[in-house]
């Protein structure tokens, strides 16, 4: 037929209510409408109705044909459409004018084509779509919108497109505008030469979602492509898996944000060679003049790519006062996030935008007058701004690695995070001819092989910024402003020939220098470290520590820490220098790190060299250089001071006794008793060493039990002291200030107590032998102890000994060695001077020494006490913590 291959009607037409009518295979070879033709009236379906065509073909119109202007679709009930072709024309499934569809009702369209637009419907007027719309499999591969066309297209329903493609549009074409009014559009698998999903004069959302997937096109436009602007006022528009040459996402002169949410995904700009190779560029969004953001919208771009410039978006100018995030963008060439282009002339800005965008775009610039004071000259200022709060997150490119500019950018609060570029003119962050930075910004984890984070060829103006693990430099300016810049974990160079830093902080482990070329902190040469602290430069001037020479007993040395050999440790007064532990087990081997000082003594040793003891120990009063805990209980107090009276004081009278009954006892029980004392001052040592050594832990524990037991009582009859017992702890516990003056008090007074006691018993001359017997050794080992302190090496053995006790512990080494010679002189003289005096022959004491020997032979007590003396001075002065081997040796 000529025309209405299923029925024609010259004017109006109506389905009553809950009617069915239905078209199938039904043709018009070379007239319009295969199914119905309306030459000149209306269409009106009835609620609860319904109208199919199936397998209908025409020329125009496969299904419906209504073209003329008197002509309108008012649509009640439902239209279902299927196997519907326009063969040389528009309208796979319908050709209209005007299109009302109401709430409630659908408009389905399954394996629709035409050949030229409309592979679903083609009007030529209004669209007004407030039901729901499904379009599925239709194609207008030589013309325009996939599923639909329209003049006018307002959307307040639901429209679902599946499979389409066409030329321009690969779901939706609007000659004029295309509004989302409350409605939603979702738009899968779509493609196009233009415009993947969507080709509009404007695209408006006002309220509503628009969502595209999986949508390509040839030339621009990935999903949308727009020839005027894309407004959105409210709702959300949410593009994923889209690909074009230019704009992956959207290519429109301008993008007007005033509100809503833009959700970018994997969206890319590939290279593709139609009759030539067409440089792709803008992997989310190509602007050919600009983007416009108020401050409520928010824009995510989510792992987007280009093959040549702007990885996320190119744009001639940029103004955000919103949200804007960028991540995971990848651009060969420029701008792996934003590269802003060459500034069009003001005049070409005018051609292609209308007056009221331009009043958009200028409120928005105003703005940041009021909240910023950025100076405007003209309508549009060629100024790109990001003022609101902006975002970059693995960006990556050529050239600027988030941001490259060839004009002037206004940063307001933005953050760089493991943005790289890969060029010596670098950028890894951003680079433009001008920037400035008008709120606090941070960049993390940003490198380039050559250049700096951010470069400018003019001007850099920074009010606070933070740099953490970014590459060196991290400005390259021929003008540098900046308030305060703090560098974390890397070296620091803000380089310029003009330039004004008032405050540069550096990470700790570097140190700061300045010269004609910039302001810079630098990782100290080999052999040498800074973990003092971060050197701090201000307005020029260097604050802080520099590098400092390694210390000689370094087990480890990088730029991030120091660890010293077990044995050796450093104090923060002079970081260079180690310090021998004369107790090695005291020093664990520390370590320096930037965070600070590691543990440098064991818990209950401090000082340099650990050699004193901190507040909750005492000095060992058999080992000057280790450090007991003081009991906290009180019971535990008074037992400690009740056993170390009785040591003193069992000793004293068994020494004692045998003095005052020297003349009733045998001389070979008295021999015997000084020979046991003699093999208590040899096996003492021995003892120690033995439990001390890690052959001791390999054995039995009945024999370590055993070799324990055998200790005590040596300890007791020693008289000099264990190494478990702290005569410091127990003035402690009285409230006296812990010291060896203090012990040694305590121990005279004893001494003294006990002397005057048995002087009043027996007499005076006894009491000089016991006490000579008991504690003469007793008291030299307590000043060669003042001389053990005397061990501690600076760098390697060798070097000059000083002492590291507390100034109320130590003493001058001269005074301790002629303290030590007079009393071990005055103690052994004054039992020579007994022993030879013929008045003193009726005293018990002097029995003690004479009686067990012959006449020539008399003097020999005397030597056994310079035996002990001189052992208990071998103990003192190498106590077994500081080297066991020599006291053995001398022993």
């Amino acid at each position: 037929a000529g025309g209405g291959g299923g029925l024609f009607v010259s004017k109006d037409m109506s389905l009553d209510a809950s009617s069915r009518i239905s078209f199938e295979s039904c043709s018009a070879a070379e007239g319009e409408g295969g199914g119905l033709n309306i030459l000149n009236g209306n269409l009106s379906i009835g609620a609860g109705s319904n109208m199919s065509f199936k397998n209908c073909s025409a020329v125009a119109g496969g299904g419906i044909f209504m073209a003329s202007p008197q002509c309108h679709l008012e649509q009640g009930g439902s239209i279902n459409m299927s196997d519907c072709r326009a063969t040389h024309s528009k309208g796979g499934g319908a050709v209209l004018h005007d299109l009302t569809q109401v709430e409630t009702v659908e408009f389905n369209c399954h394996r629709c084509e035409a050949s030229y637009g409309g592979g679903g419907f083609s009007a030529s007027g209004k669209v007004l779509l407030w039901g729901s719309s499904n379009f599925e499999d239709c194609d207008a591969s030589d013309g325009r919108g996939g599923a639909f066309t329209g003049t006018f297209v307002d959307v307040m329903g639901k429209v679902n497109t599946r499979n389409t493609s066409a030329m321009d549009g690969g779901a939706i074409c609007t000659m004029k505008t295309f509004k989302i009014n409350g409605g939603e559009v979702r738009i899968r698998q779509s493609r196009a030469t233009h415009g993947g999903a969507v080709m509009a004069l404007s695209l408006k959302l006002m309220k509503g979602l628009l969502e595209t997937q999986d949508t390509k096109a040839k030339d621009g436009g990935g999903s949308i492509h727009v020839r005027v602007q894309v407004l959105q006022v409210s709702g959300r528009l949410v593009i994923s898996n889209t690909t074009a040459t230019s704009g992956g996402a959207i290519q429109s002169p301008w993008l007007v944000q005033k509100g809503g949410s833009i959700s970018v995904s994997n969206s890319a700009a590939k290279q593709m060679r139609m009759n030539h190779l067409v440089q792709a560029h803008a992997g989310a969004f190509a602007l050919a003049g600009g983007m416009a953001q108020a401050e409520p919208g928010e824009i995510v771009i989510r792992h987007s790519s280009s093959e040549g410039d702007g990885g996320a978006v190119t744009a001639h100018m940029i103004l955000s006062h919103g949200k804007l995030s960028v991540s995971d963008s990848l651009a060969a060439r420029e701008g792996g996030g934003i590269k802003v282009i060459s500034f069009l002339q003001d005049a070409y800005v005018m051609a292609q935008t209308k007056t009221r965008l331009l009043r958009d775009v200028a409120g928005l610039q105003n703005l940041a007058v009021r909240k910023f004071g950025v100076p405007l000259k003209k309508s549009i200022a060629r100024v790109s701004m990001l003022l609101g709060n902006t975002t970059f997150e693995n960006c990556r490119a050529q050239i600027g690695g988030a941001i490259s500019s060839g004009g002037t950018l206004k940063l307001g609060q933005v953050m760089f995070s493991n943005c790289s570029a890969s060029s010596i003119q670098g950028g890894a962050a951003l680079i433009a001819k001008s920037a400035h930075f008008m709120h606090s910004f941070e960049a993390r984890n940003c490198s380039t092989p050559k250049g700096s984070v951010l470069t400018a060829s003019r001007e850099l103006w920074m009010k606070n910024a933070t740099f953490q693990n970014c590459s060196s430099p991290q400005v390259a300016a021929a003008h540098i402003v900046t308030q305060r810049v703090v560098v974390e974990g890397s070296e620091a160079a803000l380089l310029g020939v003009a330039r004004h830093v008032e405050a540069l902080e550096c990470d700790n482990g570097f140190e700061g220098y300045v010269d004609e070329y910039g302001t810079n902190c630098r990782r100290c040469a080999n052999g040498y470290f800074q973990l003092q602290g971060g050197p701090k430069i201000v307005n020029g001037t260097i604050d802080g520590h520099l590098c400092v020479k390694v210390p000689q007993q370094t087990r480890e040395a990088t730029a991030e820490k120091v660890r010293l050999r077990r044995g050796y440790m450093v104090q923060d007064s002079n970081i260079s220098l180690s310090l021998h532990c004369p107790n090695e087990m005291a020093c664990p081997g520390g370590r320096i790190t930037r965070s600070g000082f590691g543990k440098m003594c064991e818990i209950g040793y401090q000082g340099p060299g650990c050699v004193n003891c901190a507040q909750t120990h005492g000095r060992g009063s058999g080992d000057p250089f280790t450090c007991s805990r003081c009991a906290t209980s009180t019971v535990r107090k008074v037992a400690e001071w009740t056993i170390y009276i009785l040591e003193q004081t069992l000793v004293f009278a068994i020494s004692a006794s045998g003095v005052i009954f020297a003349g009733e006892e045998s001389y070979e029980s008295t021999i015997y008793s000084n020979q046991l004392m003699s093999y208590v001052m040899v096996s003492l040592p021995v003892l120690r060493q033995l439990q001390n050594s890690k052959s001791f832990k390999t054995l039995a524990s009945y024999v370590q039990e055993v070799i324990e037991g055998i200790s005590i009582p040596v300890d007791v009859a020693n008289g000099i002291g264990s190494e478990g017992q702290s005569a410091e702890c127990l003035l402690d516990y009285v409230g006296i200030s812990k010291t060896l003056y203090g012990g040694d008090a305590i121990f005279l007074l004893l001494a003294l107590s006990l002397m005057f006691l048995l002087s009043v018993m027996v007499d005076l001359w006894s009491a000089i032998v016991v006490a000579g017997n008991c504690y003469l050794p007793r008291l030299c080992f307590a000043l060669g102890r003042h001389l053990a302190c005397y061990r501690l090496h600076a760098e390697a053995h060798g070097e000059r000994l000083h002492c590291g006790f507390e100034k109320d512990v130590g003493m001058p080494m001269p005074v301790a060695i002629v303290l030590l010679g007079i009393t071990f002189v005055g103690g052994a003289g004054s039992w020579l001077w007994l022993i030879r005096g013929e008045e003193h022959t009726a005293s018990p004491g002097v029995a003690y020494l004479t009686q067990p020997y012959k006449k020539k032979c008399q003097s020999w007590e005397v030597t056994v006490l310079v035996r002990k003396v001189l052992l208990a001075v071998v103990c003192a002065v190498y106590p077994s913590s500081f080297n066991a081997v020599m006291q053995l040796q001398l022993i």
